[in-house]
């Protein structure tokens, strides 16, 4: 852990670092492939289970997983890959888009970065491969609906979907602008949300059990109310904090309180964040924004509350999906 947290300071440092930023880029960019796309199979839960996926497409036999997860094994397969190679192509995969967005969208893709670690996304990835792929195109989908290019956010959420069918759950967000800007909305929305998540979990559990997901429900317990509520006392927090001095509302600002708000009411339920990280991913190019765009308060302040966000989220999260111990293929 230390490593990581260490590697997230420099990160952050090299947020402030004004030349030669592209230079930057590449290089931190680099370290990250290297340390997820050279990991062993022993590093994270779901990795095993990916090395059985590639043996059993190999053998020829049929596996009922989406089609882009298929198309990636196939083709390495092809080439006469190892499943080491798959796992390097994946994380190539991954992290394009996330360059792409920190260079195309981000004011400053050094501290877009810095969220990327400290929020755990990229950690996921050592874990949840398959799904972290598909937030990673979702997130480049976000990209082009910030430009109004609605036709390509669509298509990139349907590349996601190819990946991991949950990423359809932000398909809707072609209408985010639709919500007004109202303060007394977003108040409203995050307290009836917030209480509904907390109290209100029969009545999710029955619209989940509509779904495909449902199947989480039966093995898995309701997570405490105590607990929880801490946790949204935090999350709810710095949103308002964020609402009280941001400027400008926009696409990823209404983006990042669905984030809120989905957050919210799925709190308690099953597995829940693992549907919400689609829409918290925004927090990587929101946030940067939201630094250098507002003109409200003191700007330390600003910095100092929203790294201090960023730390919280790491400390609470680190070590989830057994990505310790850490070991490297090249150095076995």
């Amino acid at each position: 852990m230390t490593f990581y947290f260490i590697f997230a300071l420099f990160v952050l440092l090299s947020s402030a670092i004004k030349k030669n930023g592209e230079i930057i880029l590449h290089f931190l960019v680099a370290i990250l492939v290297f340390i997820v796309g050279f990991r062993a199979i022993e590093v994270g839960t779901d990795t095993i289970n990916y090395k059985m996926y590639f043996d059993v497409i190999q053998s020829g036999e049929y596996l009922p997983v989406e089609a882009g997860w298929l198309a990636i094994n196939n083709l390495v397969i092809l080439f006469n890959g190892s499943f080491e190679t798959l796992l390097l192509l994946v994380t190539l995969l991954t992290m394009l888009p996330v360059y792409y967005v920190c260079k195309k969208s981000s004011v400053n893709p050094a501290l877009s970065l810095f969220f990327y670690i400290t929020l755990y996304f990229y950690f996921y990835s050592f874990n949840i491969s398959r799904q972290i792929l598909a937030i990673s195109f979702v997130l480049l989908g976000f990209h082009f609906l910030k430009n109004n290019i609605k036709l390509a956010f669509i298509a990139f959420v349907l590349l996601a979907s190819s990946f991991h069918a949950s990423a359809l759950i932000v398909l809707p967000l072609v209408f985010v602008n639709l919500i007004p800007d109202k303060i007394v909305l977003y108040v409203s929305a995050i307290v009836v949300s917030a209480l509904i998540g907390l109290f209100g979990t029969d009545l999710l559990y029955n619209l989940i059990e509509l779904t495909s997901y449902s199947r989480y429900l039966s093995r898995l317990e309701l997570g405490n109310v105590s607990g929880n509520a801490l946790y949204l006392l935090l999350l709810n927090g710095f949103f308002l904090f964020i609402l009280y001095f941001s400027d400008k509302r926009e696409t990823f600002f209404k983006i990042f309180f669905l984030y809120i708000v989905f957050s919210n009411m799925l709190v308690r339920i099953p597995m829940g964040s693992r549907l919400m990280m689609y829409f918290a991913v925004i927090q990587v190019l929101y946030l940067p924004l939201f630094l250098y765009t507002t003109r409200k308060g003191d700007n330390a302040l600003l910095i100092s509350a929203v790294v201090i966000y960023a730390f919280t989220i790491f400390f609470k999260t680190f070590g989830a999906g057994d990505i310790l111990p850490y070991a490297n293929n090249l150095f076995n």
